[in-house]
Order: structure tokens, then C-alpha cells, then sequence
């Protein structure tokens, strides 16, 4: 079972104990996530030469349209390889079913969260570059809190503000390095 620590741990630390979750879950999720990146690089490929055959207006908005729901099911595969990999730290069954049902449970608040998140970030970046990039790892754990502690929009954008306030050069040098 993976301990889940209450109080900040050293980069190497968690880099050690990322490293180890994920030799335990490359295996139980690879099929799955070769899956995700077949779905989400498809159509890059199949719209390369669309343009030959319709005209370039329906070409763009069929590209558009597919590129959004590839999005959205994007969205979906991430949440229930979150879901999942909590299951595997908790030391529960893994349970594809469950996954997919408590993320399709939540996917609208997922969904009205990440949209809220990318205009903060978007307005962030474009005021400068580094409030962006602040409020990005700042707010960018949002995804745990609604899959995991069933919060809601805004009290889990706060809380992962809360989680990384004060730590944040720790959380993005981590993720740099990871």
C-alpha cells in the first residue's frame, strides 16, 4: 500500500515514491493508456489529407468537431486512470467498471472545473507568462479533488490552491524533474 503523507516531503521523495507507483501501475494501465493515445492522435492522421476530399470550410469544421470530442473523451480516459491509480494506492480492488462509473458520475463538474481552469490559466498567460504558468501548478490538482474527495468546482480549485500555497517552487520543481 502507498502512503499518502499530510506534511511536504523532500523532490526526491516523492520522485522515489512516484517512480515506485508507477512500476506498479505501467502494467495494469498500458493497454489502456496506449489506448487513450491511439484515440487522441487518430485523428491528426486522418485529417491530414481530408482537405482532397471535401472543401476546405467542411474540412476544418469536421476537424474541429471530431478535435472536440476527442477532447471530451480524452477528458474521460484521464479521469478513470486517476481514478484507477488511487484505487491501486488504497490497495482496493481494481475495478474498471467503478472507474468509468464514478468518473462519469462526476464528469460534468469535471468538465465545468477544467474549463474554469484553462480561462484562468489562458487569462494568466496572456497578462504575462509567469502568472500563467503560477496559477497552472497552483490550481492543477482540482481533477483529484472532484474524482477522489467528491468536491465540487470551486472547493476543488481551492483546495489545490491550498495544497500547493506555500509550496509551490516544491510542486513545480517536482513536476519539472518528473
Amino acid at each position: 500500500m502507498f502512503q499518502l503523507f499530510h506534511q511536504p516531503q523532500s523532490i526526491f521523495s516523492v520522485i522515489k515514491n512516484s517512480l515506485r507507483l508507477y512500476k506498479t501501475v505501467f502494467s495494469r494501465f498500458f493497454w489502456f493508456s496506449a489506448l487513450y493515445a491511439i484515440i487522441f492522435l487518430l485523428p491528426n492522421f486522418s485529417f491530414h489529407g481530408a482537405s482532397i476530399y471535401l472543401s476546405q470550410s467542411a474540412a476544418e469544421i469536421a476537424q474541429v468537431s471530431v478535435g472536440f470530442v476527442v477532447t471530451l473523451l480524452g477528458l474521460w480516459f484521464f479521469g478513470v486512470m486517476i481514478h484507477g491509480i488511487y484505487q491501486i494506492m488504497m490497495n482496493t480492488a481494481v475495478s474498471f467498471k467503478n472507474s468509468c462509473g464514478v468518473v462519469l458520475k462526476k464528469y460534468f463538474i469535471y468538465l465545468l472545473a477544467g474549463i474554469i481552469y484553462t480561462i484562468i490559466t489562458v487569462i494568466g498567460i496572456v497578462f504575462l507568462l509567469l502568472p500563467g504558468i503560477f496559477l497552472h501548478f497552483l490550481l492543477m490538482f482540482f481533477i483529484i479533488f472532484i474524482l477522489i474527495e467528491n468536491q465540487g468546482i470551486f472547493s476543488s480549485l481551492k483546495k489545490s490552491a491550498k495544497l500547493v500555497w506555500g509550496h509551490w517552487w516544491r510542486t513545480f520543481i517536482t513536476l519539472l524533474i518528473s
